[in-house]
């Protein structure tokens, strides 16, 4: 991983997420003191919870619907993503910003995470159908 992330840290982007996994405390702080935000997937609560405590600047919350690999580090909750966000939202507050991810297809499902508590929605497969 250090070796792919040379090349973040030179081109600088705005964002950088991680899907399979937490890093360490060292990448976040580093990205940081490179004015690099900071997103990790999590599928379950306790993975949140470790997000946040690690660190990062927003969570990807990612509910059983997403299509691919899930990017579970702890423990798969299994829960849809409106399920899912709503339990993330109540167990880290309001200060940390939640990306939804899983399903999500359409204005409608947009909608629907937004109404969850998510503060943004995450699409992939909607790009590929």
């Amino acid at each position: 991983l250090e070796a792919q992330l040379e090349s973040v840290w030179e081109v600088r982007p705005e964002v950088l997420t991680f899907h399979f996994g937490l890093p360490k405390a060292s990448v976040i702080e580093k990205a940081h003191s490179l004015g690099i935000a900071v997103g990790v997937t999590a599928t379950s609560v306790e993975e949140a919870k470790q997000i946040v405590k690690q660190g990062a600047d927003f969570v990807v919350v990612q509910g059983y619907e997403a299509g691919g690999h899930r990017g579970t580090f702890i423990a798969d909750s299994k829960l849809p993503t409106c399920d899912l966000v709503k339990q993330v939202r109540d167990a880290i507050g309001d200060d940390v910003p939640i990306a939804a991810a899983g399903g999500i297809m359409n204005g409608a499902d947009i909608r629907a995470v937004l109404d969850s508590g998510a503060d943004a929605a995450w699409m992939g497969t909607a790009f590929l159908t």
